[in-house]
């Protein structure tokens, strides 16, 4: 199953900021549950474990990008079309 959510990532190094689908690959829990071959874009994850997550690239610097949704915002983001730092709105980035 691949998660098709769309999550908020950021560039650590340079700052970039964007929003793309989290693409990461889960597997049932149950061995007894059969896999699906879809996208979700209602995973269920108490039913589901993430087997590999997908690895986003800053299109910038090159750097690994950070999914933003799993930790507190520590660091500024910029706008990678004119470079303002953003202010963060729930899942949304303002700039």
């Amino acid at each position: 199953m691949i998660n098709a959510y769309k999550d908020i990532y950021y560039c650590s190094e340079c700052h970039l900021g964007k929003s793309d689908f989290n693409l990461s690959f889960y597997k049932p829990i149950d061995p007894n549950e059969p896999e699906l071959t879809n996208i979700s874009y209602n995973l269920d994850f108490g039913r589901y474990s993430l087997v590999k997550e997908y690895t986003h690239t800053c299109r910038h610097c090159g750097q690994r990008m950070i999914n933003a949704n799993r930790i507190i915002w520590l660091m500024p983001v910029k706008c990678p079309k004119c470079g303002v730092q953003m202010k963060y709105h729930g899942k949304v980035l303002w700039d």
